[in-house]
């Protein structure tokens, strides 16, 4: 298991290089890494959800929450 410090520096190389391809999407308590369409952008649903289709990988151990501030 890692440690918290060795997190923050996973996290930080990835702040620092990450792909403009791809962003991580947070929906109830899942994190997934998502693709941008062919076009560049997110695939977002007329009703404000994700697209399935788009989905890299799913992160189920890794808790979050997509909530906002």
């Amino acid at each position: 298991m890692l440690e918290k410090d060795q997190i923050i520096n996973v996290l930080e190389d990835l702040d620092s290089g990450w792909p403009s391809d791809l962003w991580l999407y947070a929906a109830n308590g899942t994190l997934y890494l998502m693709k941008n369409k062919s076009d560049g952008s997110r695939g977002i649903l007329p009703n404000g959800g994700v697209d399935s289709t788009y989905i890299v990988e799913t992160f189920i151990n890794i808790e979050c929450d997509g909530g906002d501030w």
